[in-house]
């Protein structure tokens, strides 16, 4: 519906001229449609500039580029510091940093003196330092064969590496038994002959005196 400007009459929708005074209603109908749009039109979102786009589109490329290269970097030091062989010298450096904690310069077991002469003794505050020393020593030592188990030795020093794994898995049971024998002198004071006959000191005599892990060391 739509009213005459002139006399107020409402006119039907569409009608150019009002029924009861005659008056032009074709201006305020254009007038009427020009301030409210068709229902359910939308205003078309101002257009982006085609520099602004262009600039955007770059960012985000060259972004994606950074992204990129900093991940090859990272991979390519992952690679480096954990897969890729060592350099001869410091394979050697090293091997022989870890087996140094083990062993003494004439092959022998570097475990502490106290505890080779306080294991047996009679007094409960010489075994007690007998078990502290002993397992100050296999802590450092366990932590030297994870060592050796990370070496990354050059082809020229496979054999070297083989040698020292194999290694590693002796001194794993030496520890572990030597554990044992030393918890149990700690808590029950027995003297050498007594130790030698437990079941602890036998399996640690066992693993000492193999034949196969004498040839290791």
């Amino acid at each position: 519906m739509s009213f005459c400007q002139a006399c107020g009459e409402r006119n039907l929708q569409g009608a150019r001229f009002c029924a009861s005074c005659g008056a032009s209603l074709v201006a305020a109908l254009a007038s009427s449609e020009a301030e409210a749009p068709a229902s359910g039109s939308s205003v078309a979102p101002a257009a982006v500039p085609a520099k602004t786009a262009v600039r955007s589109r770059n960012g985000r490329l060259a972004l994606f580029a950074l992204l990129g290269a900093a991940v090859i970097v990272v991979a390519i030091a992952v690679y480096v510091l954990n897969f890729a062989p060592m350099s001869a010298d410091q394979y050697q450096s090293e091997a022989l940093l870890y087996t140094s904690v083990i062993l003494s310069p004439d092959g022998r077991m570097a475990f502490p003196q106290s505890t080779d002469t306080g294991l047996s003794s009679n007094d409960p505050n010489e075994r007690s330092v007998a078990k502290k020393d002993w397992d100050t020593w296999a802590k450092k030592s366990r932590a030297a064969l994870v060592g050796i188990r990370g070496l990354r030795p050059p082809s020229q020093n496979q054999a070297t590496q083989r040698d020292l794994l194999k290694g590693a898995e002796f001194f794993e049971k030496f520890f572990t038994a030597g554990d044992a024998l030393v918890a149990l002198s700690a808590k029950a004071g027995l003297n050498q002959s007594q130790l030698k006959q437990s079941t602890q000191g036998k399996a640690f005599i066992a693993i000492d005196t193999d034949p196969k892990n004498q040839q290791i060391l």
